[in-house]
């Protein structure tokens, strides 16, 4: 069963990572190593959906997040960049799964982002002003390279920001490596949520547990192993996990970046997952979490 979860994540990876390419049964059966009859019914059985399904439902909501992120895009444009045939074929798949269309989404965005300058200049003085008032976060700029992760895949986040499958997760990674003698002084623990809140309900939200690892390993069963493609630049904020109120700054730090700080420093959030990186005070014991939405200047 080891080896199924293997191959299986080897095709999820190939998956996200060619969007835009022919990915039929034959294409990703070759990925997977296994003739196509049998590949098929692997793969449904392992994440519960067909290919097809799978491939279209990631091509559309990468395609939402796009236009989210870049409204000034045309939706022709995202459309056979995520593999669509047309404009037409696209708006039809994108209102069967949102129940709206790509225009009426583009427009709701713009609405509801009222606060945030990327979609409403208005938006700008509004939220700055508030922001001044009522939000106090120490915001720092870093940088990260790309990193080689052991990770493990999982479903389903919460407004509590707590998941016992994500801490067993975390538990199994960090053991796992530790026996293989993959820890470094240098590792990082770290949380990547791979699908945008706004767009998709948080119990369906794809969350990769990772540790950054010292040496080249192997995949074993669930867990995976992949470069990590997080070079760039981040606006980054750190969180007592233990405070009593954690949840709510978190949350709140996020709409603030996003509405008041990008604009006041001159940065747009850049098309890839925000990342989340874990380590320990050792003052006082305490778990941190160090918040990191990617970004570029303007």
């Amino acid at each position: 069963m080891k080896e199924y979860y293997i191959r299986i994540n080897r095709v999820i990876d190939y998956i996200e990572n060619n969007l835009g390419s022919e990915l039929n049964l034959e294409t990703l059966s070759k990925v997977a190593c296994f003739s196509a009859y049998h590949f098929h019914r692997l793969f449904r059985s392992i994440t519960g959906e067909t290919l097809a399904v799978y491939v279209k439902k990631r091509r559309i909501i990468a395609a939402a997040n796009r236009i989210y992120h870049f409204p000034e895009v045309k939706i022709s444009q995202i459309a056979y960049e995520f593999g669509f045939s047309g404009q037409s074929d696209f708006s039809r798949s994108f209102k069967s799964f949102f129940k709206i269309t790509p225009s009426e989404f583009l427009e709701t965005r713009r609405l509801k982002s009222g606060l945030s300058w990327h979609y409403a200049d208005y938006g700008k003085e509004l939220f700055s002003s508030v922001g001044k008032d009522f939000f106090e976060y120490d915001i720092n700029i870093c940088r990260l390279e790309d990193y080689t992760v052991a990770y493990i895949r999982n479903t389903g986040l919460s407004e509590e920001h707590k998941s016992e499958k994500i801490e067993d997760s975390f538990r199994k990674l960090y053991t796992w490596a530790a026996a293989r003698e993959l820890i470094s002084p240098d590792t990082h623990v770290l949380g990547i949520t791979l699908d945008n809140p706004e767009i998709v309900p948080l119990a369906e939200c794809r969350h990769d547990t990772c540790i950054t690892i010292s040496s080249e390993a192997e995949p074993d069963g669930n867990i995976g192993i992949r470069i990590l493609s997080s070079a760039g630049r981040y606006a980054a904020c750190d969180f007592d996990a233990e405070e009593p109120d954690f949840s709510k700054s978190f949350f709140e730090a996020i709409d603030y970046i996003y509405g008041c700080w990008m604009p006041q420093n001159g940065y747009f959030p850049e098309d890839r997952p925000c990342i989340e990186r874990y380590h320990k005070n050792h003052e006082n014991g305490h778990i941190f979490i160090e918040l990191m939405i990617p970004i570029y200047p303007c």
